[in-house]
């Protein structure tokens, strides 16, 4: 399967009420996630973010942005909105925000390939996990967690993983080989639009994400 290297773009994250601890906080914590995110992200100061956290428990924190998407966060979460965000932030949270705004968020890309068109037609779903699987390559374990609830095309996994679209064509190959993939055949229609994200999600993708990478509850 040929390589379809995926543009890497920086996200900006703005948190308009924030004090300056909690910011000096964030950065540490950004510094952690860097190593996790398929993306980077850098905390900007300015109204040009592709993400807002705010301060709920402060107060209205102003003028916004607009067309900015805007996540609270607070002491006590469960009083507000659904999707609202533990204060100070948690690690697992936080990532998983990050993770699945970079998703969400379009990017530059190429014009696809005729051979990215064709990978795109078929979709493989994880049927067991490989024996000795943790020896293999970092980058085909998240392939393996990608296709681990659903069946996903390479492209897609690659967009989601960060992995290049050969290199998830091989860990593929090798699954497809041993039997511990199906393979389904999906004819995608032009009009295709991915949902809307559902708020109030984070909380159980950010549990799953932070007892994967050790993070404390």
């Amino acid at each position: 399967m040929a390589g379809l290297r995926l543009p890497r773009r920086t996200y900006r994250l703005a948190c308009p009420n924030f004090g300056a601890d909690e910011i000096k906080a964030l950065r540490s914590m950004f510094s952690l996630l860097q190593h996790h995110l398929k993306q980077p992200w850098e905390i900007v100061q300015d109204d040009e973010a592709d993400l807002l956290i705010v301060n709920l428990d402060s107060g209205p924190p102003g003028s916004l942005p607009p067309e900015v998407p805007v996540i609270g966060c607070a002491l006590k979460p469960r009083q507000h909105p659904s999707g609202t965000l533990h204060r100070p932030l948690r690690a697992g949270e936080l990532l998983a925000l990050l993770t699945e705004q970079a998703a969400q968020a379009p990017d530059p890309a190429e014009p696809p390939s005729m051979a990215a068109e064709n990978l795109a037609e078929r979709r493989f779903r994880l049927l067991g996990w490989p024996a000795g699987f943790e020896q293999w390559p970092a980058g085909w374990h998240r392939v393996l967690a990608a296709i681990s609830r659903g069946a996903r095309s390479p492209v897609d996994i690659a967009a989601r993983t960060g992995v290049a679209v050969g290199e998830v064509g091989r860990c593929l190959d090798m699954l497809e080989r041993d039997g511990l993939v199906d393979v389904v055949v999906f004819h995608p229609r032009p009009d295709a639009q991915a949902p809307a994200p559902r708020a109030g999600r984070w909380s159980g993708l950010a549990a799953r994400v932070g007892l994967l990478l050790g993070f404390p509850r």
